[in-house]
């Protein structure tokens, strides 16, 4: 039997509802705006904004046909995304290394977002008030700050237009099925995958919208009526394969996944199973929010993952108990269950145990079932609705007001590294990071302290290895400096930064061959590292190798036109120094 078609909702045809939505998305539009307009006074911050933005060759020189081409071939940060790419690459046409414009971009493109988020669920249940009570909170809600004020997190709001693109052009096929509005849902998922791959479980999502709002599956249909509507998803597996493989290839050319020595199979399923109830206390209560949640150096006792599982478990069968009174909790909850599974910790990236990025499209599913409980209940009791939709309004300026005071630690990177530090314990990455920053600042007392705190909670961290050797280097302990260069590279091989400290280190107590053979290590592991580039032809200049030496930074020179001391050192050469400026 053919699945039916979706028709328009009637209660938003109706002509005194014409101007409500279009009302209604403005003002959205325009309270995300003046809510999160702060980070237009804000730095990047020295967290994976250098990684992605500052010091990243392939954004230098803005939109050109091989910045373009480079947007579509790099795994750069252990991730395919070639769409988030092309977005920092007009950023940097257009404002260069401006922070301001990078994040009103950012700005833009969440209220876009939340935009679209309201017309699906306007779209799909003729509900406005619902819909944008959840659009609100999608925008609102504190947990996003993250997602929104960190550059290097554009890949996160640019996703997510495309994901409610998406969903709006499915809407489209499924009131008038056709090649061509197929066609339209395929190319939208395929551009939100190359912003980022979390769009894997797109798919699954339309499943839930199948159930609610939609209404095409009832379980007194019977689980052979479900097969229909999966099978008319399966082309969407397409590209979903093609960017998890993608994803695949990217996270083990960058040695970004944890292995299953490092972190077993039972430690990340604890993990999980804490993570999913812990995104919910912070959903509840958005306080002590972090830039991260450093995982554990030890695993946690059993009975927290277990009284977990039993939790969780509960819940989603209370949900399916009551699908056929509310079927909107069982699609809320089954959504955030879901769609947080690529970000769980099954696949372990990073140090991070939370993040709250993560909760960026899944907790989305958590005001789909509080929205319309609240409306339920409103139908049933119509006298309480005035005293819910103040609630509801009470609520989400809660939320507001908290956003305003997160964005606050955002403005730079000491006061968001210190903030962390401050709500969280034992974290190392945090101490290790206000370390760089006090040894920017010329306090290397309080750097090496923050370093010997990290190594103090975590002795296999290489970064504060690498960074404790700055300091030594910089106080003229060379012979330690190289001591603990060598043990960061040791704990992580493909470390391209200590590898260049440890050649420049080496290089300066006349070492020149295992100067030489440190830049290549580094290059090896990071063939764009600037440093090990410069480094590489200061080494093959001191050898007297001119030749090999010129080339070296006329490649540099390519790879980043403006860089000052290549283009130094090259001129030295040219005139017949006979060697690099040290």
């Amino acid at each position: 039997m053919a699945n039916p078609a979706v028709p328009p909702p009637a209660a938003p045809a109706a002509a005194r509802w014409r101007w409500a939505g279009p009302a209604s998305a403005l003002l959205l539009l325009v309270v995300t705006a003046a809510l999160y307009a702060p980070v237009a006074e804000h730095d990047f911050i020295s967290y994976d904004d250098d990684t992605y933005i500052t010091e990243n060759p392939q954004l230098r020189g803005g939109l050109t046909a091989a910045n373009l081409l480079a947007a579509m071939t790099s795994f750069r940060g252990a991730i395919w995304q070639p769409l988030t790419w092309v977005s920092h690459l007009v950023d940097v046409q257009l404002f260069g290394l401006q922070p301001a414009g990078h994040h009103l971009h950012s700005v833009l493109l969440h209220g876009l977002a939340a935009v679209l988020l309201l017309g699906v669920l306007w779209r799909a249940t003729g509900a406005l008030a619902p819909s944008l009570f959840v659009a609100a909170a999608f925008a609102w809600h504190p947990l996003r700050v993250e997602s929104v004020a960190w550059a290097a997190e554009r890949k996160d709001v640019l996703a997510a237009v495309w994901w409610w693109a998406t969903l709006a052009f499915w809407l489209r096929y499924l009131a008038c099925p056709g090649r061509g509005r197929y066609a339209a849902v395929m190319a939208s998922l395929a551009a939100g995958l190359m912003a980022k791959p979390v769009l894997v479980t797109l798919p699954a999502a339309l499943l839930l919208f199948d159930l609610w709002p939609l209404r095409r599956w009832r379980r007194a249909d019977g689980w052979p009526a479900l097969l229909p509507l999966v099978r008319e998803k399966l082309p969407l597996l397409l590209p979903v394969i093609v960017a998890g493989a993608l994803t695949v290839v990217a996270e083990r050319r960058w040695g970004a996944v944890a292995s299953l020595t490092d972190l077993p199979l039972g430690s990340r399923l604890a993990n999980a199973l804490l993570a999913w109830v812990g995104y919910l206390g912070k959903t509840l209560w958005p306080v002590d929010l972090a830039v991260l949640y450093p995982l554990p150096l030890t695993p946690p006792s059993w009975w927290a993952p277990l009284a977990c599982l039993v939790g969780l478990a509960a819940l989603t069968w209370g949900a399916w108990r009551g699908v056929d009174r509310a079927p909107w909790l069982l699609t809320g909850w089954l959504w955030y269950l879901g769609v947080l599974v690529p970000m769980i910790g099954l696949v372990q990236v990073g140090s991070h145990a939370l993040a709250d990025r993560f909760t960026y499209l899944p907790q989305v599913g958590l005001w789909l079932a509080l929205a319309w409980s609240v409306a339920a209940l409103a139908d049933r009791r119509p006298a309480l609705r005035p005293w819910l939709a103040g609630l509801a309004v009470l609520v989400l300026l809660a939320w507001a007001w908290q956003t305003r005071q997160q964005l606050a630690y955002w403005r730079h990177s000491t006061t968001l590294f210190a903030r962390a530090l401050a709500v969280t314990e034992g974290n190392y990455v945090m101490h290790t990071n206000l370390g760089i920053e006090q040894g920017r600042a010329g306090d290397l007392a309080g750097a090496a302290s923050h370093f010997d705190a990290a190594l103090a909670i975590n002795p296999e961290y290489a970064p504060a290895w690498n960074n404790r050797g700055i300091v030594l280097a910089s106080q003229g302990r060379l012979a330690e400096a190289v001591a603990h260069y060598q043990r960061a590279v040791a704990l992580q091989p493909g470390y391209a930064r200590a590898h260049t400290n440890l050649a420049a280190a080496l290089m300066s107590l006349g070492d020149l061959a295992g100067a030489e053979a440190a830049c290549r290590r580094a290059l090896a592991a990071d063939p764009e590292y600037l440093g090990a580039w410069n480094n590489l032809g200061i080494v093959q200049a001191a050898r007297g190798e001119t030749a090999a030496a010129a080339a070296t930074f006329a490649h540099l020179l390519e790879l980043a036109p403006g860089h000052p001391e290549a283009r130094r050192n090259l001129e030295y050469l040219q005139r017949g120094a006979g060697a690099a400026a040290p």
